[in-house]
């Protein structure tokens, strides 16, 4: 990995880092890596929160969110709702 000097890439913290050749690519932490394009990684080895300040998974969101699929043999689509943040929140 190397620092790359293409377009629109950001790297953010101690070693933040991206693969050569990669353009719109973000790293953000210490050690942080990204080897694709377009493409946002957060820290390495770390826990992600979104609406908590206390991420207690690698992913944490506060609330759950919402999913759409498409019903099986039929064109319409249902929301479901994901819970992922622990239950006592």
């Amino acid at each position: 990995m190397a620092n790359t000097i293409e377009n629109d890439n950001t790297f953010i913290g101690r070693s933040a880092n991206g693969k050569g050749g990669i353009t719109n690519a973000t790293a953000i932490g210490a050690n942080a890596s990204v080897t694709q394009s377009n493409s946002l990684v957060l820290g390495n080895g770390v826990n992600v929160g979104i609406g908590t300040t206390e991420p207690q998974a690698q992913l944490h969101v506060q609330g759950g969110y919402l999913r759409r699929r498409r019903r099986p043999g039929n064109h319409s689509q249902v929301a479901e709702r994901i819970g992922l943040s622990p239950a006592n929140d």
